[in-house]
């Protein structure tokens, strides 16, 4: 999920096709409180980064937070049955 403006965005995603969904997700956001011209160098290798956040899914609805000019990977495993 891409937040290309610089405000920051409240957005729901609603995940359909699955009859089972966990409680949390796992996001990788690129960009939250980096600068544009942030660079990594030897003295700072982890400026630009990306940063693990755990996410609440309510029912099949998931609701996001999106940081300006921020690049997020949604990560919702499976529930299957034993």
């Amino acid at each position: 999920v891409v937040n290309a403006g610089a405000a920051p965005q409240v957005r729901a995603l609603n995940i359909a096709g699955i009859k089972k969904l966990p409680i949390t997700a796992k996001a990788l956001v690129m960009g939250e409180g980096q600068s544009l011209d942030a660079v990594n160098s030897f003295n700072e290798p982890f400026s630009v980064a990306p940063v693990e956040k755990t996410l609440t899914l309510k029912g099949k609805q998931l609701n996001l937070e999106l940081a300006g000019y921020s690049f997020s990977v949604i990560r919702v495993p499976l529930v299957t049955k034993k």
